[in-house]
C-alpha cells in the first residue's frame, strides 16, 4: 500500500546541509516535527549512525516541544535508544512511532503480506517506555481480501489492542489506492475499491471515548498527489457531493478538539445531521452488512498470483 521508491542515501554533510537550508527556514512556531525516511528512520541501512548524529544534532538546537521519529519495531535498541536520550536530554518529548497496522494475525500475514511478531512488539513498546519515551502505534484501515465489515471492527480492535498494550497515541491510515503498488494492481483487476469516509467515521465512532484524544488521522484526502501530473491518480477514501463538505468540515474540528468527550460530541452531531442522508453512506451501510467470510489464504495467492501475471 505504501509507494515508497529508491535512491541513493545522502551523506552527513550533504544531510547536514539539507536541514540547514531546506528544512530551519520553515520551522518558525512549528511545535512538533516527524522525522521519518522511505521506512524506518533508525535502519542504518536508510539512514547511517552517522547521518543519525546529523539529526540528533540539529534537532537539540531546536526549540520543538515534541519529536517524533517513525521506524519499524525491528529497528529499535536500546543503544539507539541511550543514544537519542544522551543528545537530546530531557528537553523533549519523544515518540518512536511504529507501523504496526493490525492486530490481526490473518490480515498481516495474508492481506498485508507484512512480517510482525506481536510479542516482539510489545517488548519494544515496554523499554521505549523505560527510556521515558512515548509510543505511537499506526493502525491501517481498508485492507484487501476481507469484508467492509471485516476492515472496520479488525481496525477498531486493533486500536483497543495499541492502547491496552501500552501505546499512547495512534494514527489510523485508511487505505489510498497509490500508483505502483500491488494495492493499485489489485484495484485495477477488480478485486478492491477505494474505502468510504463513513467508514473511518464508523471506526472512530465505535472507539471507547477514553481513547479518541489520543487518536489521529493520516492520509484521509488531506494531501495532494505525489506525481507530476494526473495520469497517475492517488485514490483516498470517497464520498459525494452531498457530504463531501460536511465530512472535511467534522475532520478539522476533529482535529482541534483537545478532549475524547468533545471529539464524541463532534461524532455525534456528524451522524445525527440530516446531511448523512446520502447514497455514499447508503453504500457504507449495505456493504458493512453484506458480505462473505474471509477468503483461504489458498485463495489469496491465486488472486495475487492472477494479478501479477496481467
Amino acid at each position: 500500500m505504501c509507494d515508497y521508491g529508491v535512491g541513493r542515501n545522502l551523506t552527513p554533510t550533504e544531510l547536514e546541509k539539507a536541514l540547514e537550508e531546506t528544512l530551519r527556514p520553515a520551522l518558525s512556531g512549528v511545535k512538533t516535527i516527524l522525522f521519518g525516511s522511505y521506512g524506518s528512520v533508525l535502519d542504518e541501512y536508510e539512514i547511517s549512525s552517522e547521518c543519525l548524529d546529523v539529526i540528533l544534532d540539529f534537532v537539540s538546537k531546536c526549540s520543538f516541544d515534541n519529536i517524533i521519529f517513525e521506524t519499524h519495531y525491528s529497528t529499535v535498541t536500546l543503544e539507539k535508544l541511550i543514544k537519542i536520550k544522551n543528545v537530546l536530554g530531557n528537553k523533549f518529548n519523544i515518540t518512536i512511532e511504529m507501523g504496526y497496522e493490525s492486530c490481526d494475525e490473518y490480515i498481516l500475514s495474508n492481506c498485508l503480506g507484512k512480517v510482525m511478531d506481536l510479542g516482539e512488539l510489545k517488548k519494544t513498546m515496554m523499554f521505549i517506555c523505560n527510556e521515558g519515551m512515548k509510543v505511537s502505534l499506526n493502525v491501517f484501515l481498508g485492507a484487501p481480501f476481507i469484508t467492509t465489515k471485516d476492515q472496520t471492527l479488525s481496525a477498531v480492535k486493533s486500536i483497543e489492542w495499541a492502547f491496552s498494550n501500552g501505546a499512547h497515541s495512534v494514527v489510523v491510515f485508511p487505505s489510498n489506492i497509490k500508483p505502483f503498488t500491488l494495492m493499485y494492481d489489485i484495484y485495477k483487476a477488480g478485486y478492491y475499491s477505494e474505502i468510504s469516509h463513513w467508514q473511518l467515521v464508523d471506526v472512530l465512532d465505535r472507539i471507547p471515548v477514553d481513547y479518541l484524544d489520543r487518536v489521529s488521522l493520516s492520509w484521509f484526502g488531506d494531501r495532494k498527489n505525489f506525481y507530476e501530473d494526473d495520469k497517475y491518480p492517488l485514490l483516498p477514501p470517497k464520498d459525494c457531493e452531498k457530504c463531501h463538505e460536511k465530512i472535511f468540515a467534522f475532520y478539522r474540528e476533529f482535529r482541534g478538539a483537545n478532549s475524547g468527550g468533545a471529539r464524541k460530541e463532534l461524532l455525534d452531531s456528524l451522524l445525527k445531521d440530516s446531511v448523512n442522508d446520502c447514497s455514499c453512506r447508503d453504500e457504507y451501510l449495505y456493504n458493512f452488512n453484506n458480505g462473505e467470510g474471509r477468503l483461504s489464504p489458498e485463495k489469496i495467492e491465486e488472486i495475487v498470483g492472477d494479478v501479477k501475471k496481467r
